[in-house]
């Protein structure tokens, strides 16, 4: 029987490398096309480009440091322990969303841009 795949053997796998929220990650996907900032609303300096995905790995006790993004975002779990995803929204309220193993679900519905999101693995429910 072959030993399960430890987050090590992801990061080299997928050639994941440090990100600069925390974690880890290489992007899989940039769209061809993008969108001029004339286009765009306010919050954009810059033109976009139409979609973009990558892999996003934490290691056991890692977190994301909380941030922003004007972008929507859609998370998915494939493998390890649960996720625990905090979303701050506007105007004060806050919503945790775990991701794993033991959730009821393996996506997320994207956060609204501008909401504040972090992660961290959760405890391991063995």
């Amino acid at each position: 029987m072959t030993a399960p795949l430890t987050a090590d053997d992801w990061i080299a796998r997928l050639g994941l490398i440090r990100h600069p929220e925390g974690g880890w990650y290489r992007e899989t996907y940039r769209s061809s096309e993008r969108v001029e900032r004339a286009a765009l609303p306010p919050r954009f300096d810059g033109p976009r480009a139409f979609s973009t995905a990558i892999y996003y790995l934490l290691r056991a006790g890692e977190r994301s440091a909380l941030h922003r993004i004007k972008s929507d975002e859609v998370w998915h779990h494939y493998a390890g322990d649960a996720v625990e995803l905090w979303l701050l929204e506007e105007p004060g309220g806050a919503r945790q969303v775990r991701l794993g193993a033991t959730a009821s679900r393996k996506s997320s519905s994207p956060p609204a841009c501008g909401t504040a999101r972090g992660s961290s693995t959760a405890a391991p429910t063995r």
